[in-house]
């Protein structure tokens, strides 16, 4: 999915992909003191997508005929194959996710802010 800029869109230098080609890339700018945030906001969409993922997957990918005649038939297989793509969609969202979440968790132990983000998560389990 890719990050909108100023002027058009783009992607971060961390996502690629098949719905990513032949966009630019796209640079983050952030704050040292912001990126363990940032990265908790990424890592919580990634929980809600692939929540969102868990609870719709099979209804989406499984669409029953609702009759026995061949159109009926024709039409479950059409929405299936729709299902499927769009599971295939929020997969490639989630792995965008977690390539990102990943090059933030890069950043937070390259600044040395791995006890701002251990303090965080205490923050949270309190």
């Amino acid at each position: 999915m890719p990050f909108l800029q100023a002027g058009g869109s783009g992607e971060s230098d961390y996502v690629g992909g098949r719905a990513g080609s032949g966009l630019s890339t796209a640079h983050l700018i952030v704050d040292p003191d912001k990126v363990v945030a940032l990265k908790h906001g990424f890592d919580a969409e990634q929980l809600r997508v692939r929540k969102w993922l868990l609870r719709n997957n099979d209804r989406l990918i499984g669409v029953p005929a609702p009759g026995g005649d061949p159109c009926s038939k024709e039409a479950a297989a059409a929405l299936a194959e729709n299902g499927r793509s769009a599971t295939a969609a929020v997969r490639g969202y989630l792995d965008q996710l977690e390539k990102v979440s990943g090059a933030l968790n890069d950043i937070v132990v390259a600044y040395g802010l791995t006890e701002t983000a251990s303090a965080h998560n205490l923050e949270k389990s309190t």
